[in-house]
């Protein structure tokens, strides 16, 4: 029999174009709700969620650097053009709201894909929950053993996203603070087996020193050591090389605030 067109000398289509009786194509993730985004890895959510993450973020990344001129140094985790494997545990000391959208959008316009742990309280308002989940945020219930935002955080890892956590728990503006902080971002890392970034931030501390009025155009920097991995702490117990870790890694974290701050001089905060 002679061949058809389109089909091979045997008269058979193309493997791409052949179809197997019982085999149906994988269907793609639905998504219905804040759960599903929450649930999956970001690489996944569907177009439209992806045109929106894009589309806000460009246009706040405009207004904030023009009106805070914020910038980063130090190598970039993301520096490779993202992950490929397992991602990383970025932790920062936070002072202001802007602290999570600058270190969201660095990471996106340098191939990562970086999902802050926000605390759940924000869900009461049904447009910040439809937003955060559109952005890759995991809400976590403050002051509590919440598995669930563990689970999805490792889960989040362990499909090549990053996870951003704020240990000290709130917004602290005393630029020499070093307050007491929220254990478990070195519990998410020990479960997926992943490194973590400490990052330091300069500046937001400024933008509403009392937590009020309309936000200051001051200069906000920030800056990323090297990632640390759990060979570098020692414990006799999972639980207490989990403590070093979120020590060090802290302490790594205010070095570099400081070094920011002491490169600033005494005009860091007339500007």
């Amino acid at each position: 029999m002679r061949a058809g067109s389109g089909t091979g000398e045997d008269g058979r289509l193309p493997a791409s174009r052949r179809s197997t009786h019982g085999e149906k194509p994988e269907p793609k993730p639905c998504f219905s709700g804040p759960d599903d985004y929450f649930d999956r890895p970001m690489r996944s959510y569907p177009r439209p969620a992806k045109a929106f993450y894009w589309f806000a973020l460009i246009l706040v990344m405009l207004f904030t650097k023009l009106y805070h001129r914020w910038g980063a140094s130090g190598t970039r985790p993301w520096s490779d053009g993202g992950s490929t494997g397992t991602g990383k545990v970025i932790v920062a000391n936070h002072a202001s709201m802007l602290d999570p959208v600058i270190l969201i959008i660095d990471a996106a316009t340098h191939g990562g894909r970086l999902r802050p742990l926000y605390k759940s309280e924000f869900d009461d308002n049904r447009l910040a929950l439809w937003l955060f989940s559109r952005v890759g945020a995991i809400p976590i219930h403050r002051g509590t053993a919440d598995t669930k935002a563990i689970r999805r955080a490792v889960s989040a890892l362990k499909s090549g996203d990053d996870i951003c956590v704020f240990p000290e728990g709130t917004r602290v503006r005393d630029p020499q603070a070093r307050p007491p902080i929220h254990g478990g971002f070195a519990v998410i890392a020990q479960m997926a087996h992943c490194p973590i970034v400490p990052v330091g931030i300069e500046g937001s501390n400024r933008i509403e020193p009392s937590g009020k009025g309309v936000p200051r155009p001051v200069r906000v920097r920030m800056r990323y050591g090297d990632p640390i991995d759990f060979s570098d702490v020692t414990g006799a117990t999972r639980r207490e090389r989990s403590e070093a870790m979120e020590r060090l890694a802290m302490g790594r974290v205010y070095e570099l605030r400081d070094q920011l701050a002491a490169e600033a001089g005494d005009g860091a905060g007339k500007r």
